[in-house]
């Protein structure tokens, strides 16, 4: 039965229901003199929810024996099939706020504002001040949100078995949008901590570590960094740090600040299927050497072969230096590329350029053939074999060996000549003076056939 109070109380009243129809309908707060303005709470049927005052905080306390019971604003007319609503509920005993929505309606942002002026707003738990955050602007980068905390923060992601949806999305501030300045340089991950240790401190700035209690037979990165769809560059978790095919996939490391006109750098890249390490430099740079070398009481810096064959070892032995291949009777095999050129394909010099031989005694040797021969039965060899093929020749000469110094002439092996042919050409001292000879080792008498010998021809 509706109860009131006269002098400027209120009047709380439930409608009537009759018999057996089950409960009545709203929940009426109404002042109680006549004409006094009313404000309805409709409670579901059957719900047992209790509108009361908090005598602890003086304020509302909504009580209920369903606790998905909420408080919901609608952001629409339908409040059934395709609304938008902000709740405020428990969901298995955590309180939760959320902008959702029903089939037909939209997701809809959920914004938490603080006022003009103010720092942020403050997420904080257990009433400690020490566990508390704050999301808000610096004064000095107003256009950046900032999260604080004292004791730092903990990303916790609850991605368990999809392989669609990533734990994590650092995203523009609205979907779709995109950096589109017209220069400088945009940074969308910055990490910028102030250090001021001492001791042995040390730090990490960027720390990742996974704990891999079991894992499938595919790869397993620490991160892949790419551009659209296109994968560019990996670290591996075993430690390999991986380039993509493609074109400009290198590492480069510079010996310069400028990095574009004048440079000087260190590159190892893929150059028409070739594996390259290459000292190189642009325009206003300097050519700068490449050097390979092993620690100290190291045999040397080793060239392998696929599967262990080919294996070069290059290193030194007292004050020469040795280079030596480990496969037995493969040898080494000197390649040039010129081809039309007249500089050497290959060149043995001093070095630096311009040093020479300098002892006051002794005989020094600038190149050696030292081979030890221990044959037997028939065996032949060779200590030195000089082969040319020639498909095709000029009018010049064609010499297999030639020998001079910077003021002569001193030796020189032609090859046969078109009459059969072959001339030696050595210095000789013609009745006191010195002359570049010709020794023809060809035909004495033409009737004589098969007959050769060696005569001195001027």
């Amino acid at each position: 039965m509706p109860g009131h109070v006269n002098e400027g109380g209120v009047t709380i009243y439930a409608p009537s229901a009759p018999p057996g129809s089950g409960p009545g309908g709203a929940i009426t707060l109404q002042d109680a003199y006549e004409g006094g303005n009313t404000t309805s709470v409709s409670a579901a049927q059957g719900g047992a929810v209790t509108i009361s005052g908090d005598g602890a905080t003086a304020g509302m306390a909504f009580l209920s024996t369903v606790k998905q019971d909420a408080i919901q604003i609608y952001n629409t007319a339908d409040a059934t099939t395709n609304y938008e609503r902000l709740a405020i509920r428990w969901v298995s005993d955590r309180a939760r706020i959320i902008a959702e929505k029903a089939a037909g309606g939209t997701e809809r942002d959920l914004e938490l504002y603080a006022g003009s002026g103010q720092t942020g707003f403050i997420l904080g738990s257990g009433g400690s001040a020490g566990a508390t955050t704050w999301v808000g602007t610096l004064s000095s980068r107003v256009t950046q949100t900032v999260l604080g905390d004292a004791t730092g923060w903990d990303f916790w992601s609850r991605i368990t078995s999809s392989t669609t949806v990533e734990g994590f999305r650092f995203l523009n501030p609205t979907f779709g949008t995109s950096y589109g300045a017209a220069s400088g340089v945009q940074t969308f991950v910055s990490l910028q901590p102030t250090i001021n240790q001492s001791g042995t401190a040390g730090y990490n700035l960027f720390e990742m570590k996974t704990t891999e209690t079991s894992v499938g037979s595919g790869k397993k990165n620490f991160w892949v960094a790419s551009v659209g769809a296109t994968q560019r560059v990996r670290l591996e978790t075993v430690g390999t740090l991986a380039f993509a095919s493609g074109a400009s996939r290198e590492i480069q490391l510079y010996n310069t600040a400028d990095e574009t006109t004048n440079y000087e750098r260190l590159a190892i890249r893929w150059t028409s299927n070739v594996a390259t390490i290459t000292a190189e430099k642009a325009a206003g740079g300097t050519e700068r050497s490449l050097d390979l070398l092993a620690g100290s009481g190291a045999t040397g810096v080793r060239f392998e072969g696929s599967s262990g064959g080919f294996v070069t070892t290059i290193g030194s032995s007292g004050s020469a230096w040795i280079l030596k291949n480990q496969s037995e009777g493969v040898g080494f095999q000197f390649r040039g590329r010129t081809t039309t050129g007249t500089t050497a394909t290959h060149s043995f010099a001093n070095d630096p350029s311009g040093s020479s031989f300098s002892a006051s005694s002794g005989t020094q040797l600038f190149v050696d053939v030292d081979v030890t021969i221990n044959q037997s039965g028939t065996a032949a060899y060779r200590a030195l074999h000089i082969k040319a093929t020639e498909t095709a020749t000029g009018s010049g000469a064609h010499q297999l060996i030639h020998a001079e110094t910077a003021a002569a002439e001193y030796f020189a092996i032609n090859t046969v000549l078109a009459n059969g042919d072959t001339t030696i050409f050595c210095r000789v001292d013609r009745a006191g003076a010195e002359t570049f000879e010709r020794l023809l080792v060809g035909a004495v008498d033409t009737a004589g056939a098969g007959f050769r010998a060696i005569r001195i021809a001027n």
